[in-house]
């Protein structure tokens, strides 16, 4: 599964993998910004489509092209 199937699916699949994940962890990251994520993205906020495609791209050189300290129009 990708990170955006993950992002997108049902609120209760997502926290049953997000338990299983972090059971074990000390940090808790990933998971803080896979959450910001998910909220925007589930109410289709804009920078939905783009954090979609970089959830499923995951590519760094990809990632860093889509940063901009201005917005985009």
């Amino acid at each position: 599964m990708s990170l955006t199937e993950l992002i997108c699916s049902d609120q209760k699949y997502y926290n049953v993998i997000k338990e299983r994940i972090l059971k074990d962890t000390k940090s808790k990251k990933i998971y803080e910004i896979l959450d910001q994520a998910r909220k925007i993205i589930i109410s289709n906020n804009p920078g939905a489509n783009i954090l979609r495609y970089l959830l499923y791209k995951m590519n760094n050189r990809v990632i860093k092209a889509q940063y901009k300290d201005e917005q985009c129009y």
